[in-house]
């Protein structure tokens, strides 16, 4: 289950508030080169998180974190990942994060006007297909598959509900 929208940079706050209905953890995908990944306790922290990378230098601003509601279960592991320094700017490494019912959330922040919204998350059947090649994910029976696509519906909605408000 999937959607991207381009919204308008003033809705971001909504999303957010969608993000956080419930009882998530919210966290980076992927930390930057040689830190560890970052936690967004609240909806304060992932708003700074936002303007940091819109401070940023880089040409292509973005923001891609994983969410995951308590009441979906699950197990979702840390994995270090090793980089080559040469095309790294030296780094040796950095960690993601895994987990077969994470929802995706992808932020484009280029251009600060109008802003891509992404949200993506597997299904039970995708899991279940690809358990196989990554058994360190443990079961995706372990999550509740339901809750997982109430949750990620439920985001979706206001993403759409947002494009329309525009």
């Amino acid at each position: 289950m999937q959607r991207e929208e381009t919204i308008l940079f003033e809705s971001i706050d909504t999303i957010i508030e969608a993000i956080y209905e419930g009882n998530p953890s919210v966290f980076e995908a992927y930390s930057g080169y040689e830190r560890e990944i970052r936690y967004f306790h609240d909806k304060q922290s992932l708003i700074e998180y936002i303007s940091e990378e819109l401070a940023n230098d880089s040409k292509h601003k973005s923001v891609y974190c994983l969410v995951q509601y308590s009441e979906t279960g699950g197990f979702v592991r840390k994995r270090k990942v090793q980089l080559d320094p040469n095309r790294c700017d030296g780094a040796t490494y950095r960690y993601a994060m895994e987990g077969w019912g994470l929802i995706q959330v992808q932020i484009d922040l280029t251009d600060r006007e109008r802003v891509r919204v992404r949200f993506a998350v597997n299904s039970e059947k995708r899991a279940n297909n690809w358990a196989g090649v990554a058994p360190e994910l443990k079961s995706p029976n372990l999550w509740n598959w339901s809750l997982v696509e109430k949750n990620a519906r439920r985001m979706i909605r206001v993403l759409r509900k947002n494009v329309k408000a525009q």
